[in-house]
C-alpha cells in the first residue's frame, strides 16, 4: 500500500513537471516578441532610393529575399529582426531592416 501511494506522488509529480514544460512550450507559439521601435526611424524608398537599390543588388547577389521594412537608429545596431507568431509556421513571417546611423556613418569614414 505505501509503494502504490507513492507512485500516485511520482506520477502527480511527473505530470505537474511535464504539463508545465508543455504550457512553456506552446506558450511561445502564441506569443509575438516585438522590437521596441520608439527609437527607430522607418525609411522608404521614395526618400532614399540609392540605399533601397544598394540593398536590393545586395539581396540579389546573396540569394535573399529583401525586407519587409528598412528603419534606421541612432546606435551602431544593424539586424533584421523577424514578426514571428503563429502564423509563422505556414507562411513567411516579415522581416524588418535595422540600420544604426553611427555604423553608416563610420563604415563610410574607412
Amino acid at each position: 500500500m505505501i509503494l502504490l501511494g507513492s507512485l500516485h506522488i511520482f506520477a502527480f509529480l511527473g505530470g505537474l513537471f511535464f504539463g508545465t514544460t508543455l504550457l512553456f512550450l506552446v506558450k511561445g507559439l502564441f506569443r509575438s516578441k516585438q522590437i521596441e521601435k520608439d527609437d527607430f526611424l522607418e525609411i522608404t524608398e521614395t526618400h532614399h532610393p540609392k540605399l533601397f537599390g544598394f540593398l536590393r543588388q545586395l539581396c540579389d547577389e546573396i540569394g535573399t529575399d529583401e525586407p519587409d521594412a528598412v528603419f534606421v537608429s541612432p546606435g551602431l545596431e544593424f539586424m533584421v529582426s523577424y514578426r514571428i507568431n503563429l502564423l509563422g509556421i505556414a507562411i513567411k513571417p516579415k522581416r524588418d531592416l535595422v540600420l544604426g546611423v553611427a555604423l553608416i556613418n563610420s563604415a563610410w569614414a574607412f
